[in-house]
């Protein structure tokens, strides 16, 4: 998005969402036990979304993506790991409980 203050407040504004984590270059809003994170760039797009998983096990879900033929990473010191849809789309898995950095 080309401004994260004027997305921050549309989606304050329509969906109620509270700020979570905010800097001159991202905002983290909550949506019920899930989260969106608006990233300034100079066109608007999605960078990725995130599905958050009960009783994740990063380990298996790594090794069953591998498994499926998709190429799972896992970010040093996380429990996230990331992998592109057909489309090209970033997909983040995490658990229920992760939260904004």
């Amino acid at each position: 998005m080309t401004s994260v203050r004027r997305s921050r407040d549309f989606y304050r504004r329509h969906l109620g969402s509270p700020v979570l984590t905010e800097s001159k270059t991202d905002c983290f809003l909550g949506l019920g036990k899930n989260f969106l994170t608006l990233f300034e760039r100079e066109r608007p797009a999605m960078d990725h979304f995130c599905i958050a998983i009960e009783n994740y096990n990063v380990n298996a879900v790594t090794g069953e993506l591998k498994r499926q033929g998709l190429n799972p990473e896992q970010p040093s010191g996380t429990n996230r790991v990331y992998f592109r849809d057909p489309d090209g789309l970033m997909v983040q898995l995490s658990s229920a409980d992760h939260a904004p950095a």
